[in-house]
């Protein structure tokens, strides 16, 4: 662990304040630290002053040894050709994190064993589905595996309420062929503008038709 004071300011009283946090977070010794990051309770803080919760994001690098990955959570803004040198020789898979909101999930898809990439390939096919339906989704988010149908689950969000969707185990491995190998020596943040760019570069869907 390395230690930094955050500096912070509440957006809704403008007090001003910090907090102590790290900038590298090692799962096998600080499994408490990847619970809050979970939780989704790292990146924020509670205002002294009005008791509002308080957002923040600073880079920092989690890395998972029992399951081989490495989230490196950085605002876009600051990522740059030097973070790669960072765990270069590990073959782990190796992402970029800009959203908090992003951090369970990603740790959810990987430890249940699937590669991101593909379960963020179907995420944007659902998308794609849905509004051409007329159905206009605010978020699409991986939710679980059921082993006993060989069903992948996911949670969609509307503006009125949720329902869930489970897409065919076949599916995700056609995904995961067409994807191709993994980068192990790069830090990717996988996304639907990755997903997006990914389909417009490789023609991605027409080929699973």
């Amino acid at each position: 662990m390395k230690s930094i004071y955050v500096a912070l300011t509440c957006r809704n009283c403008g007090y001003q304040t910090h907090k102590q946090s790290e900038t590298l977070i090692i799962s096998d010794f600080e499994p408490y630290l990847k619970k809050q990051l979970i939780e989704g309770k790292y990146f924020n803080a509670t205002c002294p002053c009005c008791k509002s919760r308080i957002d923040f994001l600073h880079s920092c690098l989690f890395v998972e040894k029992k399951y081989k990955y490495i989230l490196y959570i950085k605002p876009k803004k600051n990522q740059k050709e030097a973070d790669h040198m960072f765990y270069k020789d590990k073959k782990y898979r190796k992402r970029y994190i800009s959203d908090a909101a992003m951090i369970k999930e990603t740790i959810q898809i990987l430890e249940d064993g699937y590669d991101d990439r593909a379960i963020m390939m179907i995420k944007l096919k659902l998308l794609l589905f849905l509004k051409a339906k007329n159905k206009f989704p605010q978020s699409i988010q991986y939710y679980d595996t059921d082993t006993r149908d060989q069903s992948i689950w996911f949670k969609i969000e509307f503006g009125g309420g949720k329902e869930m969707m489970a897409v065919d185990r076949t599916v995700y491995e056609k995904h995961r062929l067409n994807v191709g190998d993994e980068d192990w020596n790069h830090y990717q943040t996988i996304d639907v503008e990755w997903a997006i760019q990914y389909e417009k570069n490789n023609n991605f869907f027409a080929s699973l038709n």
